[in-house]
Parts: structure tokens; C-alpha cells; sequence
């Protein structure tokens, strides 16, 4: 019997890594936050600039806010304000699912710890 390395599976079944996969989730959270369609408020984890100023990238910049702690980088706002502010100029924000097409062509790779 082979024994195929969890990339090869991956690979196989046509899945993601676990890593890239919590960090679309979690982009997909921030979208349901900015825009919304959750009953928590976006201005307990994070803050939007005006969308009506334009970033090399989009106009959703995001910004955390100031938390003086050892172990900061592992909340959520921490581990996803640079990720979202990097998603391309040409991301469509205009609903949930043509949000989620445009994500399907981002790689979060880049992103996860190796």
C-alpha cells in the first residue's frame, strides 16, 4: 500500500490547506462584519476608513485597534487587518457570493505559517 503525504491528499481530493482555508473563512467574517449580516459590531474587532477614500488596493481599508499585550497577535483583528487590506483593487464587495467568486482567484498561501 502507497502512503500518500497530506499535501498528496489534499492534492488528490481537491482541498486546500486547513491554514488557507481558516484564513478565507475569516475573511468572509469581516466582510459579514463590515457589511452587516452578523448580529456582532464591526467596531468591537476592528474599524473601517471611509469607503469613499481609495487605497492602492480597495476602499475597505481596515485598521485594529490598539491593544498593549504580549499575546496580541493571535486575535482575530491582528491576524486578518493585512490580509483583507491586501486583497486586490478589482474585488467586488457588492454582495456576499460575488465577494466569495472574486476570494476563489486570491491565494492565501502567501499568508499561512509553514
Amino acid at each position: 500500500m502507497h502512503a500518500s503525504t497530506c499535501p498528496e491528499r489534499l492534492k488528490l481530493l481537491g482541498l486546500k490547506r486547513l491554514e488557507e482555508r481558516r484564513i478565507r473563512a475569516d475573511v468572509l467574517f469581516v466582510y459579514d462584519l463590515l457589511f452587516g449580516l452578523t448580529a456582532l459590531q464591526a467596531d468591537d474587532f476592528l474599524y473601517c476608513v471611509s469607503p469613499h477614500v481609495l487605497d492602492a488596493n480597495h476602499p475597505y481599508k481596515l485598521f485594529y485597534h490598539d491593544v498593549q499585550l504580549m499575546f496580541v497577535s493571535v486575535f482575530f483583528s491582528h491576524r486578518i487587518v493585512k490580509i483583507w487590506n491586501e486583497l486586490p483593487i478589482h474585488t467586488d464587495f457588492t454582495s456576499i457570493n460575488s465577494f466569495e467568486r472574486a476570494l476563489a482567484g486570491f491565494n492565501f498561501t502567501a499568508y499561512c505559517d509553514i
